[in-house]
């Protein structure tokens, strides 16, 4: 939601990557709708097929629980944690740039870019706590990649 309208409104909305941006002052029964309608499609299907379980290394990613296992071991994620592990589990190896990564982490957020390497940091202590040293690597000038090479 934004109180940007106009031209620029519809710059970040690209930028972002926002399906759902929403100018205020806004209509609350159109927001509530559009709400739901994200967290239904983002919520597993009865017959599985959202779920997918991503592997790299030894870090195996599980769309359909929600949940990150190290060697067998389940890791504790924040959401924002968990969708950058995603995203960057698609494509093992690639370096993210952190605009990617913020649009796949926080979708429709305004926060800046920064705000990715708070989360990386995170996430790289719990993967390190758990054994998996070196799978989130820093690109210098671009961002991260993950890589089951370590």
């Amino acid at each position: 939601m934004t109180a940007r309208v106009g031209e620029s409104a519809q710059v970040l909305r690209l930028e972002c990557r926002a399906d759902n941006l929403e100018s205020k002052p806004c209509i609350p029964h159109d927001v509530m709708a559009r709400l739901r309608t994200v967290l239904q499609d983002a919520l597993p299907r009865s017959d599985g097929s959202s779920s997918r379980v991503y592997r790299v290394g030894n870090l195996e990613i599980d769309t359909g629980t929600v949940r990150v296992r190290l060697s067998g071991e389940v890791l504790p994620m924040t959401p924002a944690e968990f969708r950058l592990l995603v995203c960057m589990a698609s494509s093992p190896g690639r370096a993210f740039t952190r605009a990617e990564l913020l649009a796949a982490a926080l979708p429709g957020s305004e926060a800046r870019e920064r705000v990715v390497d708070a989360h990386m940091g995170s996430a790289r202590r719990k993967l390190e706590a758990g054994g998996g040293s070196g799978l989130l690597q820093t690109v210098r000038a671009v961002g991260y990649r993950l890589t089951g090479d370590g």
